[in-house]
């Protein structure tokens, strides 16, 4: 994973399913489940999918989908 410039380390979490209107994503070697709205997922955004998060802010922000394994 390359650094982010600004020094905030961005996380990555595959979404393993969708409940109401959220989807519950894995988050790092501990699979700490986070919920994001759906509304705030990237276009595309499907169970399985890797994304980029920042979870520095509240609620966290779902970046973009990695789709070539690198961050």
């Amino acid at each position: 994973m390359l650094p982010d410039p600004s020094g905030i380390k961005q996380d990555r979490g595959v979404i393993e399913r969708f409940e109401n209107d959220a989807a519950v994503v894995r988050v790092g070697p501990s699979q700490t489940p986070v919920h994001l709205p759906v509304t705030d997922l990237p276009h595309g955004a499907e169970v399985g999918s890797w994304l980029v998060l920042d979870l520095q802010i509240m609620p966290p922000l779902a970046l973009r989908i990695v789709t070539d394994g690198a961050v």
